[in-house]
């Protein structure tokens, strides 16, 4: 259906002359890639809404994208796959955020847990796109500046005492962490299965 729509916008977009033909598989891509993001958009603030949670599905959203844009990780085989694994993630990180404003305790470790992780092994490349050497050590030092800048706004918002931001930002780290070790772990399976 995606195809679809995106191939009747991209014969649109020829028979008005906006494109020519020989790009269309180019344009097919970019507005698949477009609906995608904002199906993914929407369910994120339709979640936020649900959970009572509108400012951080907001605040996910604006750190989650770019950390883990630069620090990779796992990746699901399909659209859909990821899409119900978004979902889902989605759900346990909105009800985490509950969970760990109740536990200080647990929130730093499991913030801990990941930093390491993720100072440690971004950025995690999947099979369909491997990362030059140079690209890697650029993403790395990308992944950690923003990383960095996580960090300076928790300590920002906890010091004007705003809690559920703080709380947010540690879930979206944590789940990067999460993702950048479970892509770490379909990289091993996928090499020791073709051993």
């Amino acid at each position: 259906m995606l195809s679809a729509i995106s191939q009747q916008m991209a014969d649109y977009l020829i028979e008005n002359k906006v494109i020519v033909p020989e790009d269309k598989p180019i344009y097919i891509y970019g507005i698949e890639q477009v609906i995608l993001i904002g199906i993914n958009i929407c369910t994120t603030l339709v979640l936020g809404m649900f959970f009572n949670k509108l400012l951080a599905s907001l605040i996910f959203m604006m750190a989650y994208i770019p950390l883990r844009s630069y620090a990779g990780g796992y990746h699901a085989k399909t659209r859909i796959r990821c899409y119900l694994f978004s979902v889902g993630m989605l759900i346990v990180c909105f009800m985490g955020i509950d969970l760990l404003g109740k536990s200080q305790g647990i929130g730093n470790l499991l913030l801990c847990i990941a930093l390491g992780i993720i100072v440690t092994l971004v950025p995690v490349q999947d099979t369909n796109k491997p990362l030059s050497l140079n690209e890697k050590r650029v993403f790395k030092k990308i992944a950690l500046i923003i990383l960095s800048l996580l960090l300076v706004m928790m300590i920002m918002f906890s010091i004007l005492g705003n809690q559920e931001i703080v709380i947010t930002l540690k879930v979206v780290i944590i789940s990067v962490g999460v993702m950048v070790t479970l892509g770490q772990i379909k990289n091993y399976i996928g090499v020791r299965q073709t051993d």
